[in-house]
């Protein structure tokens, strides 16, 4: 409620406006040597003013609200942090912002614990409107808190005690409320005590008593926490609800994926997430990085992966940003395909002894194109593509063989068809000097230095350029 005063001295032709809110505190409006048409005009504005709606505690301005409390709680701190009890009877104090939606976080330092007649009862917790805040938490459905005690209390059934820590003097209990699982958990001294189920309705934050000179300061996020606020929390003040990165974007490059953002005014570090899976679960793969861009060089070629980031602030970790994904791709296969016809096999080889094929392990990518046994010989199934590879016992050689089926596959190669004494040039890189060429059967086909190919006579040969360490190939059929 806001109280208006109004005084004049005619006299001096002056005026003061007093104007008192709930906190107490005053405003002055003086004016000097005004005339009385003006002093009027000003006074209706002034109450028009007034008039407009007022909110005393508004969203994001989270406190004790000293209008929903025991009679016997006294509030103190101006902000109304601070809670202390001056009678030894039951009371509560609910917070003036309840939520029904979102993942929150805030802390009550026991400053007293209190002394007891009949009991010590210090409840820490939540409560909604259907709580008597002059009544007791114990088996309330409409309270969920953690007592002094080490026991659950309200949840519609209060746990025995000693069952979880005690609290007392010096201790700090985190309250981690998450509305929208329906849950709510509690911490001491950073280290979580009990979680419970919660039903979906709008709760506020409690404190309840039973006793006397009980103290306790609770921070709904107006300065630093103390315990690192956990992850996927924002402070329970949504006026300091932490904004997130946006524009996150994901970039492929040379065997690594980029990552970069808009930062966020006040962050002092960025954490990376990512996910094989879009919209997550995703998990911490980079903390406290400095800057807005990461750089994720531990990605598998042929794997889509799913990115947010969340900003750390004195306030906490935002909520993720938007998500960004890129795959790396697999790598081209310059390695010639074994062409078989279905139900047509071939028989692979480690070395000049067949014998040596039955100590490695033998796999088919796709057994459902072509399967393999014990001893590397592969049968095509149908038409399609696979690998097979061959792996030693201690994973120390590994290699593997392409395979194409396909109907009639004895009538196809795929090569470079000439006639006798055709020639065509080969290309692999503009600096041809520094490929070095080779037939595989010179009697089919020729090449030189340059990459000039010749056929000689009929028959299927293959033709290979190394360049950097890496082979290409190709078929040439002369007919």
């Amino acid at each position: 409620m806001i109280y208006l005063k109004l005084e004049i001295d005619s006299h001096e032709e002056m005026f003061a406006i007093i104007i008192q809110d709930k906190k107490g505190i005053l405003y002055f409006i003086w004016r000097l040597n005004v005339f009385k048409k003006k002093l009027i005009c000003l006074f209706i504005l002034i109450v028009m003013l007034l008039s407009l709606p007022t909110v005393s505690f508004a969203e994001g301005n989270v406190t004790w609200n000293p209008d929903d409390k025991g009679s016997s709680i006294v509030l103190s701190d101006g902000s109304l942090l601070d809670v202390s009890k001056s009678a030894n009877s039951w009371c509560g104090i609910r917070a003036t912002v309840g939520r029904e939606s979102g993942k929150y976080y805030w802390e009550v330092t026991v400053n007293n614990v209190g002394t007891t007649a009949g009991g010590d009862f210090f409840d820490i917790g939540i409560a909604n409107k259907n709580f008597n805040i002059n009544g007791q938490s114990a088996g309330s459905i409409n309270v969920a808190a953690y007592g002094n005690a080490g026991m659950k209390r309200g949840f519609g059934a209060d746990g025995p005690t000693g069952v979880y820590s005690t609290f007392t003097t010096g201790d700090v209990i985190g309250v981690l409320l998450d509305l929208d699982a329906h849950t709510i958990a509690f911490q001491k001294n950073g280290t979580l005590q009990f979680s419970g189920s919660i039903s979906g309705t709008t709760w506020y934050p409690m404190i309840s008593f039973y006793c006397i000179n009980a103290t306790a300061t609770t921070n709904f996020g107006a300065t630093s926490f103390k315990y690192t606020i956990p992850s996927g929390y924002q402070p329970y003040d949504s006026s300091l609800l932490q904004s997130s990165p946006t524009n996150l974007s994901a970039t492929v490059g040379n065997g690594q994926i980029s990552l970069a953002w808009d930062g966020v005014t006040g962050a002092t570090s960025y954490n990376m997430k990512r996910s094989t899976t879009a919209g997550g679960p995703y998990t911490s793969i980079a903390q406290n990085v400095s800057g807005t861009s990461y750089s994720d060089t531990s990605v598998t070629a042929g794997t889509a992966y799913y990115y947010v980031v969340t900003a750390i602030t004195s306030g906490g970790e935002s909520a993720n940003s938007n998500e960004a994904s890129a795959t790396v791709p697999a790598p081209a296969d310059d390695r010639l395909y074994v062409l078989l016809d279905i139900n047509e096999q071939a028989q692979l080889s480690v070395s000049d002894n067949l014998s040596d094929n039955a100590t490695l392990t033998w796999m088919s990518s796709d057994p459902t194109v072509a399967t393999v046994d014990a001893n590397g010989e592969v049968t095509a199934i149908k038409e399609g593509e696979c690998k097979i590879t061959a792996t030693n016992s201690d994973g120390t050689f590994t290699d593997y063989i392409p395979v194409k089926v396909m109907k009639g596959a004895e009538n196809f190669r795929l090569a470079l068809n000439l006639k006798a004494g055709e020639s065509k040039r080969l290309w692999i890189s503009d600096n041809s000097s520094t490929v070095s060429w080779t037939t595989m059967d010179p009697s089919v086909a020729t090449i030189d230095n340059t990459g000039k190919v010749t056929a000689v006579a009929n028959g299927l040969c293959i033709v290979q350029g190394e360049l950097n360490g890496k082979t290409y190939y190709i078929y040439v059929r002369v007919n």
